[in-house]
């Protein structure tokens, strides 16, 4: 079996595939499999230990009047023309998509070679991308009960994707230890793979009343990180973690946003949280409902929503929050490996 895997333009829509292939290959080590992301420098880092991997431009996908939505009319009809390339090329038996604007004209291009298409979707909101190619797809995989779309019933399977081996079981230790108290907590502030202007300006501003309390871990974003930011004992700035796994090693809570990804992360690794999602104004909403989901289940945790973040508020909620247990108990995945196996299978059975 054959697979392409296909998203970009977050860490989100990159690093669950790679856990999938992971999962995979544990369970079938003949697997073979391909990457398909954005022509973006975030992508490339992810993605830069795999051999065999293609990047597209991105055309755009708008829910409002924009010039560039006529311009990226032409990015995208070029994107469709490569990824036919590639697919005739690499004949993979399916097509995994994680989404991002990235996936469409990818999908758009199996589709018209006839390979079966899965898509997953984390957030329990579909997105623009996603809903365009949810008619395309073959298999319907959602995270979310709450985003199930009746049209598609037939298709739909609810499940939750695995989480990466080396945040299970890392494979070296953190390195920045010397700035680490060991009689201190330590939290983990974490923005998304982007980075949150905001949430980073307002940790940066406090963070002398945070240091009092915890080691403090600030992953900034790769796009926002400049020289203003100075490790200090009991404060890491980090620019961007590729591997999170020395550093969810050592965390006892964490500040974030509510992106899907990162809470399943939390959430299989039983990491207490403070959420603070992303309003209507900056998204489509979903962070916030990702959010009420996540602490539906995660009783240990809280949300802090962005008009009430200030010092006092952020203390407040933070210093609320229990240890965190069962440290290296991580919930477990083998189920879920077995189905996620056995839908790729069936899939790329149907269509021979």
């Amino acid at each position: 079996m054959k697979i392409a895997l296909v998203g970009g333009g977050t860490a989100g829509h990159i690093i669950p595939s790679i856990s999938v292939i992971e999962k995979i290959q544990e369970i079938d080590p003949k697997t073979e499999f391909f990457f398909v992301a954005a022509d973006q420098e975030l992508d490339k880092k992810n993605l830069e230990s795999f051999k065999v991997k293609y990047f597209l431009p991105i055309a755009k996908l708008r829910r409002y009047f924009d010039i560039k939505n006529f311009t990226d009319i032409f990015v995208l009809l070029n994107s469709v023309y490569k990824s036919i390339k590639i697919l005739k090329k690499e004949q993979p038996d399916l097509i995994f998509s994680k989404g991002g604007f990235i996936a469409v004209p990818f999908c758009i291009a199996a589709k018209i070679l006839r390979i079966p298409i899965i898509m997953h979707e984390s957030d329990s909101s579909i997105g623009l991308a996603n809903k365009i190619i949810m008619p395309l797809a073959k298999q319907v995989w959602l995270s979310h009960p709450s985003s199930i779309n009746k049209r598609y019933l037939s298709k739909i399977y609810v499940l939750n994707l695995p989480i990466l081996n080396s945040l299970i079981s890392p494979r070296s230790n953190f390195k920045h230890s010397e700035y680490i108290n060991p009689k201190k907590r330590n939290i983990l502030i974490l923005g998304g793979s982007l980075g949150a202007e905001y949430l980073n300006d307002v940790i940066y501003e406090h963070r002398e009343e945070l240091k009092h309390h915890f080691n403090v871990i600030h992953v900034i974003g790769m796009k926002n990180f400049t020289k203003k930011y100075q490790k200090e004992n009991s404060y890491i700035p980090l620019d961007y973690i590729k591997d999170l796994g020395p550093v969810y090693e050592i965390t006892d809570l964490c500040l974030s946003r509510a992106g899907a990804g990162t809470l399943a992360e939390l959430d299989s690794l039983r990491i207490p949280a403070v959420l603070v999602p992303l309003t209507k104004a900056g998204s489509r909403g979903d962070q916030l409902l990702n959010a009420e989901y996540f602490i539906e289940k995660n009783a240990n945790s809280n949300i802090l929503l962005e008009s009430y973040l200030d010092s006092k508020s952020l203390l407040d909620h933070l210093l609320k929050l229990p240890n965190r247990s069962s440290k290296h108990s991580p919930k477990n995945q083998d189920k879920v490996s077995e189905k996620i196996y056995a839908l790729f299978k069936e899939a790329s059975s149907k269509a021979k």
